[in-house]
């Protein structure tokens, strides 16, 4: 039984390590990647949020406004078609703020969907460059032999 040349065994070595490097940069490009998402997100949410916090502000001011011009005008805001048009406002508000959350949570979707693909490519590059690293050990193993027949 021959012995293993040290040429080799530093070979498996730096393979190994480098390895575990590619494994662990790809871990942590998914980790920044993620974070980043999750970031985007939050600030999308605390926006929608804002908007929504603002847009209810406003609805109240028009109602408060409205009722005060329905009174000056000895209209009761409690019936009849002034309530019709205080029940409008809300029902547009309310209307305009889902639309906003179906288009907000259409972009977060969508933030999904990008992250999704750049974990997804970060592993292709990952498993790409360890089946380099492998095949490059392998050619390296076998002195004199050719993979690839040209």
């Amino acid at each position: 039984m021959g012995s293993i040349d040290p040429g080799t065994i530093m070979m498996a070595l730096q393979t190994g390590s480098s390895l575990i490097n590619n494994s662990r940069n790809a871990k942590a490009q998914a980790r920044a990647i993620e974070a980043s998402n999750r970031s985007r997100i939050q600030a999308l949410e605390q926006q929608r949020a804002a908007e929504e916090r603002k847009a209810r502000e406003k609805l109240r001011h028009a109602q408060a406004s409205r009722r005060a011009g329905f009174g000056a005008a000895g209209i009761g805001a409690r019936g009849g078609s002034a309530s019709a048009l205080l029940t409008g406002l809300e029902k547009q508000v309310e209307d305009d703020l889902a639309e906003g959350r179906s288009l907000y949570q259409m972009r977060i979707d969508d933030l999904n969907r990008s992250a999704a693909q750049q974990r997804q490519q970060t592993l292709l590059d990952a498993s790409s460059r360890r089946n380099q690293i492998l095949f490059g050990l392998l050619q390296k193993s076998l002195p004199g032999a050719t993979l690839i027949e040209r």
